[in-house]
């Protein structure tokens, strides 16, 4: 993690959110918790938007699920919604 915060300055010349992403080359949070919200209320199409761009930004699936795993455990939503996201 210190790695990570230390190549985000040398990098970049600034610590944030967003580039420390970059460095870290993972899908943003933000990002993943925007489509589970979309799924949450029922609209596929902008949760699929919000996959497709993940997509073309190169991230794996393997990236993206394990992001969405990690950010569906702390996301307000039923317990029981949780578990099928999960699932």
């Amino acid at each position: 993690a210190l790695n990570n915060l230390q190549s985000t300055f040398q990098g970049f010349g600034h610590v944030n959110s967003e580039n420390v992403f970059k460095v870290c080359d993972e899908p943003h949070p933000v990002l993943i918790k925007d489509m589970l919200q979309h799924c949450v209320l029922g609209h596929l199409d902008d949760a699929y938007k919000v996959m497709a761009h993940l997509w073309r930004l190169g991230y794996s699936a393997e990236d993206i699920i394990t992001i969405m795993f990690r950010v569906c455990k702390n996301h307000d939503m039923h317990e029981w919604l949780k578990l099928e996201f999960i699932k």
